[in-house]
C-alpha cells in the first residue's frame, strides 16, 4: 500500500509502526475494506468525538475478544491503534494484540495473523485538528476533561480492580503450557 510510506519515526515508542493523520486519511479514503480503526480511549472521551469507522476497545479483555473474533475470521486487514495522543493506552493495547498473534502462531515464528499493525501518530487529538470531517461527532472531549472527572475515576477503577483480580490469580496461557509439554515429551521420549 503506496499511502503508508514513508512511516514516521518518533523516540517514544520507536518499535512501533506509525502512521500520521494523512496518512490515515489516505487508507480511509481507499475504501479497500480492510482498514480497523481501534479507539484505545475511555468510552467517554470515544462517546464525545471519534474517527468514523472506528471501535473503541479500551481494556486488556476487550482486546483478547477481538483478537479471538479476528482469529475466527482470518481476514487480512490493516489495524490502527490510537488513544488520545497514542502515548500509552493505544501502543499498550497494540503490543498486547502483537503479543496475542506471536503466542498464536508461537510454533510457526515468525508468521503472524496480523503482521500490519500500525499507532496512529498523535493520537485522536493530532487527527481531529487535521481531519474533523472525519470524525462522528466532529467533536474532541480530552481525557481530562473537566466534565467527565467522575466517568475517568471510574474507568480507572475499574481497570485497577480487574488488574488486582488478574494478579491474583495464577493463570496459565495454554499456548505456553501446551509448549512445555512438548519440551518434555521430546527430552524424555523421543530417542
Amino acid at each position: 500500500m503506496s499511502c503508508i510510506k514513508p512511516f514516521v519515526n518518533r523516540r517514544k515508542h520507536p518499535d512501533l509502526i506509525r502512521l500520521n493523520a494523512n496518512m490515515l486519511c489516505e487508507m480511509m479514503e481507499e475504501k479497500t475494506g480492510n482498514l480497523i480503526l481501534i479507539d484505545c480511549r475511555y468510552s467517554f472521551e470515544f462517546n464525545g468525538g471519534h474517527i468514523k469507522d472506528a471501535i473503541n476497545l479500551y481494556t486488556e479483555d476487550m482486546i483478547r475478544d477481538f483478537f479471538n473474533d479476528m482469529v475466527i475470521s482470518q481476514k487480512e486487514v490493516d489495524i490502527v491503534f490510537h488513544c488520545e495522543f497514542s502515548g500509552e493506552r493505544g501502543p499498550k493495547m497494540m503490543r498486547l494484540f502483537r503479543q496475542l498473534d506471536r503466542e498464536y502462531n508461537f510454533d510457526m515464528y515468525p508468521k503472524l495473523l496480523f503482521p500490519k499493525l500500525f499507532l496512529l501518530d498523535g493520537g485522536y487529538y493530532e487527527f481531529f485538528k487535521f481531519r474533523s470531517s472525519f470524525c462522528n461527532p466532529p467533536s474532541y472531549v480530552p481525557m481530562y476533561s473537566s466534565e467527565h472527572v467522575t466517568e475517568l475515576k471510574i474507568s480507572r477503577s475499574n481497570k485497577m480492580s480487574k488488574k488486582f483480580i488478574k494478579s491474583d490469580i495464577k493463570t496459565f496461557s495454554p499456548i505456553k503450557l501446551f509448549g512445555t509439554i512438548l519440551l518434555f515429551i521430546e527430552q524424555y521420549f523421543v530417542v
